[in-house]
């Protein structure tokens, strides 16, 4: 028996977050690392997510509405190419679940970044 890749598995789990509207503690580790990886002077981090798919009224199949917020606390502002930042984290976000999340970013309390709706740039 072969052993899952490192994909499979991010696979599995991201169809597991799907199913079941909650985050493993792995998947929380990761969205709390991912920005010390790609900021400067983060102070402080709070994620808000909603994962959970939206169901409708009749018998409309359901549909994603996922999102994934970041609200740092920076210290500095030395964080020059935030284009390229937002994109890397953008990335790691949605390789960990699926590639329509929406992800937002905060600098302190003020948006900074919102992604394209359902994955389209």
């Amino acid at each position: 028996m072969t052993q899952p890749t490192t994909q499979e598995l991010l696979s599995e789990m991201a169809r597991l977050t799907a199913l079941s509207g909650r985050i493993s503690d792995i998947q929380i580790k990761n969205l709390q690392t991912f920005p010390l990886i790609f900021f400067n002077g983060i102070k402080e981090i709070k994620i808000d997510y909603d994962l959970a798919p939206v169901k409708t009224m009749d018998d409309s199949p359901t549909f994603s509405n996922s999102r994934v917020s970041y609200y740092l606390a920076l210290t500095e502002d030395n964080n020059e190419g935030l284009d390229r930042r937002f994109f890397a984290l953008e990335e790691s976000v949605r390789t960990l679940f699926w590639k329509d999340v929406t992800l937002e970013v905060y600098f302190n309390d003020k948006i900074k970044y919102k992604s394209a709706l359902n994955g389209n740039k």
